[in-house]
């Protein structure tokens, strides 16, 4: 059956236009169900248009490991204030951590702009992130990477908080996703569970990356909030995994 006519996956319209990386994708139907993106490739009759295609589906296996990263890493952050999220409380250009990478094949261009984990919370926030550390810096295309979180609780954090993650390739919305990060922090077996008790946290967590990872610059954005949907977090990633001339 074709699952664009599935009554529980109703059809969507494409939305992936030219942002200087695609310029149309006639040949890639979109259609969403509940349980998340799905992709239904149409026939492709010329060279550019599977150029176009394989993009797209590069781009999407790094945006769920992205995602998955992220809900890994942004639940540590609330299992960590609670029992992930990656920057200082300090001034923006203080509060950054820089990650760089590049593809060797590609000789000789300068390695991307790498990961940016920026601040966007306030003082007032029950998870205030201290500190964060990433390894190898930097990392690798198929490699293994560790991020160690350090972070206070300044109040008990109750099970049932959550967060609301978004991926986007430029200014195109790629995924949205609700996480709760208790049950995250249950998932991945972090030593400290909700309810959390007020004091600093340490929690390291290991992700192993995409062995392909798109040329292109991607924003996470993530907005933590409390079983009372009380502000709890705000953090952001940048991606740019875009190779520059020397």
């Amino acid at each position: 059956m074709d699952p664009r006519s599935d009554p529980v996956r109703p059809p969507l319209e494409p939305t992936y236009k030219n942002r200087g990386v695609i310029d149309r994708l006639h040949d890639v139907t979109t259609y969403g169900s509940r349980s998340g993106l799905y992709l239904s490739p149409q026939p492709v009759h010329n060279a550019g248009s599977r150029r176009r295609v394989d993009f797209l589906h590069s781009t999407l296996q790094f945006s769920f490991s992205t995602l998955t990263l992220t809900m890994r890493t942004f639940s540590i952050i609330g299992a960590v204030a609670l029992s992930l999220g990656c920057i200082a409380t300090a001034n923006p250009l203080d509060a950054q951590v820089f990650l760089s990478t590049s593809d060797p094949s590609q000789a000789p261009l300068a390695p991307s702009k790498g990961v940016t984990y920026s601040n966007c919370g306030l003082p007032t926030d029950p998870i205030q992130i201290e500190s964060v550390e990433v390894t190898p810096n930097p990392p690798k295309p198929g490699g293994e990477i560790t991020v160690k979180v350090n972070a206070r609780a300044t109040e008990v954090i109750e099970d049932g908080a959550y967060a609301h993650v978004t991926v986007k390739l430029g200014l195109i919305k790629l995924l949205t996703k609700e996480f709760d990060l208790c049950e995250e922090a249950r998932k991945a077996e972090l030593s400290v569970q909700c309810p959390v008790q007020p004091g600093h946290y340490t929690v390291e967590h290991k992700v192993t990356l995409p062995k392909e990872v798109p040329r292109a610059k991607f924003t996470v954005d993530v907005l933590g909030y409390t079983v009372d949907d009380d502000d709890l977090m705000c953090l952001k990633l940048v991606a740019d995994f875009i190779p520059h001339p020397f």
